[in-house]
Order: C-alpha cells, then structure tokens, then sequence
C-alpha cells in the first residue's frame, strides 16, 4: 500500500460519520469541514511523503542497510 493508495479511499472520519448518522438525520457538517478534512489529509500525505524520502536517502546512504532492504521481501 502506497501513499497514492490513501488518496483513492475516503477517510476513515468521513466513514465514521455516514455510519454513525441516523436515518433521517441531517448532517451537521458543512463545506468548510469538509475542506479542513481535505486539507488535514493532504497534509497528512505529503508528511508520509517526506518521510518516505528521509527513508530512502538513509538508505541509499547505507550500503549494508541498502542490501537488507533489496533482499527483504518485507518491503
């Protein structure tokens, strides 16, 4: 599972939400949560994004590091 993968699924808030209403209840949320929850993953996204980068260049800065992780099948 991927960083591009999170993007594709809804959050698990919004999940929570549509489960947790009732029937026939109206939604107290409005665009401006909904924008602050799109933001909040953004956000989220490009931290796993720089993470995963830090990752990789510890890595590639490694050699017996770097031949761990090409032999794992972990990864």
């Amino acid at each position: 599972m991927g960083v591009n993968d999170l993007e594709e699924k809804p959050s698990a808030s919004k999940e929570g939400i549509a489960v947790s209403k009732k029937v026939g209840e109206e939604s107290d949320e409005t665009e401006e949560d909904d924008e602050q929850e799109d933001m909040d993953e953004q956000t989220l996204i490009r931290r796993a994004e720089e993470i995963q980068r830090k990752l990789d260049n510890i890595v590639l800065e490694n050699d017996d590091l770097a031949r761990f992780v090409e032999r794992c099948e972990c990864f």
